[in-house]
């Protein structure tokens, strides 16, 4: 007994001096990338890249706010084990009352970042105060579990890309960086699957920017019924989805997951998209999910950046998720073909999800398990936003239900000029919101009117895509056109 207690201290000193020379590492590096991006900063005149490296030196402050906290928890752990004053413990001191002698920004606490080359002059650094004032009102996700980071200014939602094999995961993590508003709201994580060592190799070059890489331990081949052999891909990415929404949510403990895949581009205003989604959801109990993707928003299709709808069609590609509804999914998460199964009424319960008219979410990846189906006649064509609006600040209370739903009612059937199949081909830029009428029935009998006006003609558990109580709406020549089925909604037909 009195041998394995003395081991005790001997144990706590090796964990603090780990976490010591972690906490150093980064602060090096952190203070290096800091110098060379002011100094970069400060020779471009070029103000799209002024503003690219001052996202990069918001990351870095991050890094660095981690690195203080790794002091406090070192002196607690010094503390409780009553290590001695060693050599050790002197340089926590000296490290902790230095940081406590540097001035303090108003945002996220970190200190102001010294020059290297002039060590007595500190560098008066951005206040970050303006990155995250939009979010001083938003309403907290479901209370963090005791491993999940501390939310710095109302919540934390975490990004998960979901990669396999592809290398070019580089171009997804690129935009990812370059339009994070802050580090800690937003920790990303890249969940592998597959074992592509070349990919693995492509996401680790980005672990000093504080990306984390979890890979996926089960590689084994799954045993679909025989009739399904083909569809063995599909099983595969079930599988990979329950694991990552399941180390996101469950073992780091995060209330709120943003899925991205790899092959993901996204705009500029993503991160703003899903703030604004974030409170939306934490505040409507009959929304679900928020998604950055309108599956007829192709060039020509969409109009109006700003405008968003809800719909109880899921989208999916940049979508973001509650932990309580993971909750509700998981005991039951499907072997295969996940993406359709939430689409089901099962799941979904008649709930609906907030998608914009203007995606924030564009694929780049043709070569998939799908074997690029939709891709050539539809997803290669959908229109990225290019132009940012600040969702988190303005009023999104019209989404709630109890507002959307009367206004929805006497847009589409009071409002909308009533026109036939053959007008709606022929409209022009000008006309008023304008209703085409079809008769709720069957996808086959949908199919051919979807096809005429261009939209997709596919269903899923009787759920037209985009559809908000049977209704698609989309631009056509400039003009928002409801294609609206008979009134008063008799509701989806399950399996139809």
């Amino acid at each position: 007994m009195s041998q394995q207690s003395s081991n005790i201290p001997l144990i706590v000193v090796g964990v603090v001096v780990c976490a010591l020379l972690a906490g150093n590492t980064l602060l090096a590096m952190s203070y290096a990338e800091c110098a060379e991006t002011k100094d970069i900063q400060a020779r471009s005149h070029d103000e799209a890249e002024h503003h690219e490296l001052q996202l990069l030196l918001t990351d870095t402050e991050a890094k660095i706010a981690e690195s203080f906290k790794l002091l406090d928890d070192l002196k607690r752990l010094r503390q409780q084990a009553a290590i001695p004053s060693n050599g050790m413990a002197q340089r926590v001191a000296k490290l902790e009352n230095w940081r406590k002698s540097q001035p303090q920004a108003a945002a996220n606490h970190a200190p102001a970042l010294p020059n290297p080359h002039a060590p007595d002059k500190p560098v008066a650094e951005k206040n970050v105060q303006h990155d995250n004032a939009q979010h001083d009102n938003a309403q907290p996700f479901v209370q963090q579990s005791a491993n999940a980071p501390a939310p710095s200014n109302g919540f934390v939602a975490a990004v998960v890309v979901m990669a396999c094999n592809r290398p070019s995961v580089r171009r997804c993590l690129d935009l990812l960086l370059k339009y994070r508003p802050s580090a800690a709201q937003f920790p990303i994580v890249v969940s592998q699957d597959c074992g592509h060592e070349p990919t693995a190799r492509a996401i680790r070059e980005y672990s000093s920017r504080g990306i984390e890489l979890i890979q996926q331990p089960d590689l084994s081949e799954p045993k679909p019924e025989p009739h399904l052999k083909q569809f063995g891909g599909y099983y595969k990415i079930a599988r990979h989805y329950k694991w990552a929404l399941t180390q996101m949510f469950d073992v780091k403990g995060y209330g709120a997951v943003v899925i991205v895949e790899d092959d993901l581009d996204i705009a500029p205003d993503f991160f703003e998209y899903m703030t604004m989604g974030q409170s939306l959801l934490a505040t409507d109990p009959t929304l679900w999910c928020v998604s950055a993707w309108n599956d007829n928003g192709r060039k020509g299709y969409v109009k109006d950046d700003a405008r968003l709808y809800r719909t109880d069609f899921f989208g999916g590609l940049g979508w973001m998720l509650r932990k309580d509804v993971w909750s509700e999914l998981k005991p039951k998460w499907p072997a295969s073909f996940w993406d359709d199964w939430v689409r089901d009424n099962d799941q979904r319960r008649g709930r609906s999800c907030i998608r914009p008219e203007v995606s924030r979410s564009r694929t780049f990846g043709k070569i998939g398990v799908s074997k690029g189906q939709f891709y050539d006649q539809y997803l290669k064509y959908i229109q990225l936003a290019e132009t940012s609006i600040p969702f988190s600040t303005r009023d999104w209370s019209y989404l709630i239900k109890s507002n959307y739903d009367p206004k929805f009612h006497t847009a589409v059937y009071e409002k909308a000029k009533v026109i036939s199949l053959s007008d709606a081909l022929s409209v022009s830029d000008g006309s008023r919101e304008c209703r085409v009428n079809y008769k709720y029935t069957t996808q086959h009998a949908f199919a051919p009117l979807a096809k005429k006006l261009g939209i997709m003609e596919d269903w899923k558990d009787g759920v037209p895509r985009t559809a908000y109580k049977g209704v698609v709406t989309f631009v056509r020549n400039g003009v928002h056109i409801h294609l609206a089925p008979e009134h008063p909604w008799p509701g989806y037909k399950k399996g139809g």
